[in-house]
């Protein structure tokens, strides 16, 4: 993306001979600040644009990314919801339907009776019966459970 080429000129003996008889003429010529300063500001003027333009590619580059980054944030919590909710209503509904299956079909495939709940009079004349209570205890005990 950032290609930069450093080219360096190739140097001879005969550029440098050159060179060093510029220096000796330039020395003996008048030295003309105007120019050099408009030279400069033009050089110093698209070094800053250069720059500006680098700076707002950078910009655009960033604003991008944070975008991508914010779009994956809310897509990892989409994830997560989407893994948790039919989890906890799983907990909350399943027991209730779970138990109202078994008590539909725990009787056709015999693994699940009702549960029974009350005396009946036949279990406790039985338990009655092993006892040896008198008839007075056992119509007390009968009065006392409710039949």
């Amino acid at each position: 993306m950032f290609r930069h080429q450093n080219k360096k000129p190739e140097i001879n003996k005969a550029t440098e001979v050159k060179k060093v008889e510029n220096n000796k003429e330039e020395k003996n010529q008048e030295i003309v600040p105007a120019k050099s300063s408009v030279v400069a500001d033009d050089s110093l003027h698209e070094l800053l644009e250069k720059n500006l333009k680098w700076s707002q590619i950078i910009y655009e580059q960033n604003r991008k990314i944070n975008h991508k980054l914010m779009w994956s944030a809310i897509a990892s919590w989409l994830r997560l919801l989407i893994i948790l909710v039919p989890l906890i209503a799983a907990l909350i509904y399943l027991p209730s339907l779970l138990k109202g299956l078994l008590d539909q079909y725990g009787k056709i495939f015999g693994f699940a009776e009702p549960i029974k709940t009350g005396i009946n009079a036949n279990t406790l004349d039985g338990m009655f019966d092993n006892l040896s209570l008198s008839e007075s205890q056992i119509e007390q005990i009968k009065t006392l459970i409710g039949k």
